[in-house]
């Protein structure tokens, strides 16, 4: 069980010790709020708060949600669709196949050759973390290249980044955005800051759980534990036949409003949910919403947002 994984820890390191956050300051939360999910009972909890301004979701569980209800309450409140495109992307992906019977607001591009597998699309993209545009000539390339038809880019702030670098990028993008386009920045490029996640540490081709139990096919978490008692989750990517590596803390910032409230021109707060389940989503959905102040006892990462790649 997943949730019993978590363990309350008052005297972690540093990096992962409880900070100020809610008692010493309000997080100036942009009014637009998106959740990464992946499966039903995750999407089942977060659709019980009103905030939720889009859901991201991978292409099988979206043909698993719609004629259900919880297809009908996204329809009806006017919640955006994002589809996930692949992990790992061919020359013989098709952009428009893989999209076919979908009904989505745009979709999320994890890596440069999903950026480049249409040359015009007409709705949303979302350029992730994975297209590694972390300073300002991969920020202006991405922007200068985009698919013809896409008004808007939203890039979601780079992981590698603290908030000092953060902030350069901010204007690295607009000086990109004014050569392609006399539109001010605001009409050109979207900010999105994850203030929540199990981080990615890596994709494997070899599945650790069919090597442990045989090939399941239901996209199972399994923990793992390295020779320094270090703790990841290998997550089972079956249409892709992938592993995704985890850390074995998540990454947590909102509970720090001290550096939040810093980081400039942030259009959307994202929370990622992978491994978590319908209890801890709720938890932690409470938590951001300042509903619940005790998740900031539990060990977690703020990642490189005080100190950089060093």
């Amino acid at each position: 069980d997943v949730a019993a994984d978590y363990k309350l820890n008052s005297s972690s390191t540093d990096d992962s010790k409880s900070a100020p956050g809610h008692d010493d300051g309000k997080i100036d939360r942009p009014t637009k709020l998106k959740v990464g999910v992946k499966n039903l009972s995750q999407l089942s909890a977060v659709l019980d708060y009103d905030r939720i301004y889009g859901i991201y979701m991978d292409r099988a569980l979206y043909l698993i949600m719609v004629g259900t209800e919880l297809y009908e309450i996204i329809k009806a409140r006017g919640i955006k669709v994002y589809i996930e495109l692949p992990y790992v992307i061919t020359g013989a992906f098709d952009l428009d196949r893989y999209l076919q019977d979908i009904d989505c607001d745009g979709i999320y591009i994890r890596n440069i050759d999903g950026f480049f597998s249409k040359k015009a699309y007409n709705k949303d993209i979302i350029c992730g973390a994975g297209l590694y545009a972390y300073n300002s000539i991969a920020g202006g390339f991405i922007s200068e290249n985009r698919p013809e038809g896409v008004e808007r880019v939203t890039f979601e702030l780079p992981k590698e980044l603290n908030l000092t670098e953060l902030n350069r990028l901010s204007e690295a993008e607009y000086l990109a955005s004014k050569r392609k386009n006399s539109k001010d920045i605001k009409d050109v490029i979207d900010r999105e800051f994850v203030v929540y996640e199990y981080q990615q540490v890596m994709l494997a081709n070899n599945c650790a759980i069919k090597d442990k139990k045989g090939c399941s096919k239901s996209n199972e978490v399994m923990k793992l534990t390295d020779d320094k008692s270090n703790s990841f989750y290998a997550a089972s990517i079956c249409d892709e036949c992938i592993n995704v590596i985890y850390n074995g803390l998540p990454f947590m910032i909102f509970d720090r409003a001290d550096i939040i409230n810093r980081i400039k021109d942030i259009t959307y707060h994202r929370i990622n949910f992978t491994i978590e389940d319908e209890a801890m989503v709720r938890r932690i959905m409470d938590s951001y919403l300042g509903m619940d102040k005790s998740l900031q006892e539990i060990a977690h990462t703020t990642g490189h947002i005080k100190r950089g790649v060093e």
